[in-house]
Formats: C-alpha cells, sequence, structure tokens
C-alpha cells in the first residue's frame, strides 16, 4: 500500500503518515512498484493505539513527538 492509501485507512493526512514514520511509530516499507507505505503490522498497532489511548493522552502525542527531534 502506498502512504497516501495508508493515510486514508488511518483518517489522517498523508503528511501525518509521514511523521509517525519519522517519530517510529510507524514502519516504513517499499512495495514490489516501489511506493513507499508502512507495513500492515505497524498499522494496526497505530490504530489499535488510538482506539485505547485517552484522548487526552492523544493530545499530547504530537509535543512529545516534537521534543524528540531536538
Amino acid at each position: 500500500m502506498s502512504q497516501r492509501e495508508d493515510a486514508r485507512e488511518l483518517n489522517v493526512a498523508v503528511f501525518r503518515i509521514g511523521l509517525l514514520i519519522a517519530n517510529e511509530h510507524l514502519e516504513a516499507k517499499e512495495d514490489l512498484e516501489r511506493n513507499m507505505g508502512v507495513t500492515r503490522i505497524s498499522l494496526d498497532a497505530e490504530r489499535r493505539w488510538w482506539q485505547e489511548t485517552p484522548p487526552a493522552v492523544r493530545r499530547l502525542r504530537p509535543l512529545r513527538d516534537s521534543v524528540n527531534w531536538f
């Protein structure tokens, strides 16, 4: 699957997929057609995280991820 399809499946913008990969929440993978996407396992884990994590914690994740860049 491509990053665009992955984004559609998680209901997020495509750039968010890139951020999730950069912050190691998703594992990047190239398919046979050389499209960059993510592994099914990491996609399912991310979906499960969103379903099981309280909203307050989900809202803090982008802040925590941005701090990790420094």
